[in-house]
């Protein structure tokens, strides 16, 4: 009984998740950058890939124009796919590998997945296309592919195998178009041209701290991301590291932004004094009076570049 529960569970979260996609076929007017999503996967995939002795291969240009796909929707496609792909492997003997590359091409953008593991069986292949073809010995990850493959048609692109001279491994490339809106979306405000800078990025969510580094390597800047106030504060009490700015979450799981700056501000003053806090949730009242009362600059998610480089630069003033 335990197990059929947990198998309709199973199918009712799948059918939800088909639904959702019929209902919403035009998502690919919200574009995001492929090239955050695919580290920031990886980010949340760390602990298994390092586990099973994965060696990753990666060519992303991180000038990739926008692809047409929300944010959201490319995330879960992506972690459908790199959660087969990790299945694989683990059935698999060593030496493991993993390689992924992002080209634009024409009016789209190409990603593509390639696992060392076995190669795939005609059946097999047979079974991932026509996903509701299920035997007890098919290794699994039918519906996720079929799921992942349903995501990408819904952006306006396509998901295939693509097999590989040799026989070796797998490989699954996603097609997706490009943008209209360009290369970067406009700012909101101009940004500061501000000096080089060591800034300290707090936040649990991995997706969202990979695309801030990114966004401020590529302002120049020096950035050590952590995923939590605890380990913050390990690096703030590391006296060889000082940092010129603190960009955090402002509610986090074990150690919260609010409660860090609340620990720093009688003891070490200077430092609570560079803090920047990102909050999705300032419509609250118990966290607008926070802000307002702490004095700190705030972005609220989803924000722009030029906000956020302009709430650094008012901390960078203080100092």
């Amino acid at each position: 009984m335990v197990l059929l529960h947990g198998e309709v569970r199973r199918a009712a979260e799948i059918t939800s998740h088909f639904l959702d996609l019929a209902a919403h076929p035009a998502g690919a007017a919200e574009p995001c950058e492929a090239p955050v999503v695919i580290n920031g996967v990886l980010a949340e995939r760390e602990s298994p890939i390092r586990e099973l002795g994965v060696k990753v291969h990666r060519q992303v240009a991180s000038d990739l124009p926008l692809v047409a796909c929300p944010m959201a929707q490319l995330t879960e496609m992506f972690t459908k796919l790199l959660d087969f792909a990790l299945r694989r492997l683990r059935a698999s003997q060593p030496p493991r590998e993993l390689r992924l590359e992002a080209i634009a091409t024409g009016p789209s953008i190409v990603i593509s997945l390639w696992d060392s593991g076995a190669p795939l069986s005609v059946e097999a292949e047979q079974r991932l296309v026509s996903p509701f073809r299920f035997t007890q010995s098919g290794g699994g990850g039918e519906v996720e592919f079929a799921l992942a493959r349903a995501l990408a048609q819904s952006a306006g692109g396509s998901l295939r195998l693509r097999p590989r001279g040799g026989g070796s491994g797998a490989e699954v490339v996603i097609t997706l178009p490009r943008s209209l809106l360009g290369a970067q979306p406009p700012l909101a405000a101009p940004a500061e041209n501000l000096p080089r800078m060591r800034i300290l990025v707090v936040d649990d969510d991995a997706v969202n701290r990979q695309a801030m580094v990114m966004l401020l390597e590529r302002e120049g800047h020096q950035v050590t991301a952590v995923e939590n106030g605890v380990e913050a504060m390990q690096q703030l009490d590391n006296h060889d590291k000082t940092f010129d700015a603190i960009v955090t979450d402002l509610q986090m799981p074990r150690l919260g932004g609010r409660a860090m700056y609340e620990q720093l501000v009688n003891g070490r003053p200077l430092v609570a004094k560079r803090f920047v806090f990102v909050t999705g949730d300032q419509a609250r009242g118990e966290t607008r009076t926070f802000l307002e009362n702490c004095g700190q600059p705030s972005v609220t998610k989803p924000y722009d570049l030029g906000d956020l480089i302009n709430a650094i630069g008012t901390v960078a003033r203080k100092k």
